[in-house]
């Protein structure tokens, strides 16, 4: 536990320090490792060591792809991407399943674009970019964090026995009402000190309170779809990067969930005006 606690203090550290940077491209540089070590940690998690050609090119995509979004030009690499595997499908058809490739696909695809959309949630309002970007991550920690306490204490009823025996469906409620209340909370704190900097902006709370429950569902979602993958793969961890806490994606599993939540839903639903 004391690493655990020591590891994810440095993590929320290090996160400060690169959103204090957010409109440079060290956001771009932050999301270009997380995407190239979490798409590593996946296909090596399921044997793809052993296919050493699609995991650089994975892996290579996946670090490349935020600063083609920057230079746009993502069109074109997601299809060199998808040409250069398809060659290799090619070559390797016969040492290589379908099931592989088409993991292979998936994991790269969705975590490189999933990463790539916090430079999304950056871009589309760069004045109040970070908010959205804190609303991404707290609402995942926050609903986990809220889900764990209250299962502790409330929990009668499995949520997922099979996947996931220690979530409960009042951990899960708890969760979801945690996440309101402490990003409303955050909310209301973000407009507090952009007044104080003389900046005035109105923060619709009900449109965010709706925006919560979405993020704290869809990041529960995440967080059993990759403990679905894990107990598939017989693996506790899908790495040792962060002590305490395994590897990237599994501190991250949710966070690919929740981000694009929110920058879709803030396409369509005001939070700042």
């Amino acid at each position: 536990m004391k690493q655990r606690v020591i590891s994810g203090t440095m993590c929320v550290v290090v996160l400060a320090v690169v959103l204090c940077f957010y409109k440079t491209l060290v956001l771009e540089a932050t999301v270009c490792i997380l995407s190239a070590v979490a798409v590593f940690e996946l296909l090596t998690a399921d044997g793809f060591r052993q296919h050493k050609p699609f995991l650089y090119t994975a892996v290579i995509f996946s670090a490349a792809l935020p600063f083609a979004s920057r230079l746009k030009v993502l069109p074109f690499l997601i299809a060199t991407f998808l040409v250069v595997s398809a060659l290799l499908m090619l070559k390797f058809h016969s040492k290589i399943s379908f099931e592989k490739i088409f993991f292979y696909f998936s994991s790269s695809l969705a975590v490189s674009l999933s990463f790539n959309c916090l430079l999304l949630l950056r871009d589309y309002d760069l004045e109040n970019g970070l908010f959205y970007i804190l609303v991404a991550f707290g609402g995942a920690w926050f609903a986990d964090t809220g889900a764990f306490f209250t299962g502790k204490f409330l929990g009668k009823h499995k949520l997922s026995p099979v996947i996931s025996p220690k979530k409960t469906i009042e951990g899960a409620i708890g969760g979801v009402m945690w996440n309101i209340a402490l990003l409303c909370l955050l909310g209301f704190v973000y407009q507090r000190i952009l007044l104080s900097f003389g900046r005035q902006v109105t923060v619709l709370y009900l449109n965010l309170a709706v925006l919560a429950v979405f993020v704290a569902l869809m990041g529960m979602v995440g967080d059993l779809i990759a403990s679905v993958i894990k107990r598939q793969l017989n693996i506790k961890d899908y790495g040792k990067i962060i002590p305490g806490h395994g590897g990237i994606m599994d501190r991250f599993d949710s966070i690919l969930f929740t981000v694009p939540t929110v920058y879709f839903i803030t396409r369509y639903i005001s939070i700042i005006i």
